[in-house]
């Protein structure tokens, strides 16, 4: 069962939305300006409604309200504008036609990756890394296979769901037992048929293996841990009360994704653990009142 397949007979998933391909297409030119883009965005009143939204919220910290996509495009530049008009355009593609028996565990990966797309933007700024929005776009893709699978395929997904929950396989071998691959593999095979940049294929092929990856190993390691920390956090978090002592830690020596971080960056031994999952945490509560605005 090729998932792909599927993918290229559905024409609302075979190509990347249209104006988020052309305005990928722009930027790699090197002769486009901001006024093309900014008209190209602001020709769907939607996508730029939305898009404006996203540029003025707290994700992006900036001193003075955007008013215009020039404006957006001014302070922001050209390549975060372009990461933003993408992860907004496919999640509306998303949305607008997923399969009704899907909807609810729809619903649960959005908010899963949104949650990891806010932790990977929150720990970038506190290790003070700069990707120019990647880590926020890629924590959003990170597992966008396993969303086209439950699209094209919702009652077969249903079954991955079943060997999870009763015969304690993880994703990978479930999706595995039951389409002949992963949410990885689909994820990746996406990726090139849209065309996405190589960032996102980075993160989408090592966020759950990041000792295996040889480039932009940074990158992939904060969204492999922010995936890890979304997981492990979202059902604590749900109970609404206050965290009882163990429960307000987190396991980061078991983290691939932080011994790999800590390799790469020494210095972050002496990090406040503490403070760091504390400040994580508030993050995660806080993302449900903001999801809305990509969807």
């Amino acid at each position: 069962m090729a998932v792909i397949d599927a993918i290229k007979k559905n024409q609302d998933l075979a190509s990347l939305p249209h104006i988020a391909g052309k305005v990928l297409k722009m930027i790699q030119t090197r002769n486009t300006d901001l006024n093309q883009i900014a008209k190209l965005i602001e020709s769907d009143p939607v996508l730029t409604m939305k898009l404006l939204r996203v540029a003025n919220s707290p994700i992006f910290a900036q001193k003075s309200e955007i008013r215009s996509m020039q404006h957006a495009l001014m302070l922001l530049g050209m390549k975060r504008i372009s990461n933003i008009v993408l992860s907004v355009s496919i999640y509306s593609k998303f949305f607008a036609n997923t399969h009704k028996h899907a909807a609810q565990l729809m619903e649960v990966f959005f908010a899963h990756s949104y949650a990891t797309a806010l932790l990977s933007k929150t720990i970038s700024q506190i290790f003070r890394k700069q990707f120019d929005d990647n880590e926020y776009v890629g924590g959003l893709l990170h597992d966008i296979g396993k969303m086209v699978m439950l699209q094209v395929h919702p009652k077969e997904y249903s079954l991955v769901r079943q060997l999870i929950k009763q015969e304690g396989l993880n994703e990978l071998s479930a999706e595995k037992e039951i389409f002949g691959e992963n949410h990885v593999e689909v994820g990746l095979q996406l990726a090139f048929m849209w065309k996405l940049p190589e960032e996102i294929h980075r993160i989408i092929a090592f966020y759950k293996f990041p000792q295996q990856c040889d480039q932009m190993v940074d990158l992939v390691s904060i969204v492999g841990l922010s995936d890890e920390f979304a997981r492990e956090r979202a059902g604590l978090l749900a109970l609404d009360r206050p965290l009882t002592s163990s429960e307000s830690t987190f396991p980061y020596a078991n983290s691939q994704s932080w011994r790999v971080l800590v390799e790469q960056m020494p210095e972050l031994k002496k990090i406040n653990i503490g403070k760091l999952t504390k400040h994580l945490d508030q993050v995660l509560k806080k993302a449900p009142e903001s999801m809305e605005m990509l969807q």
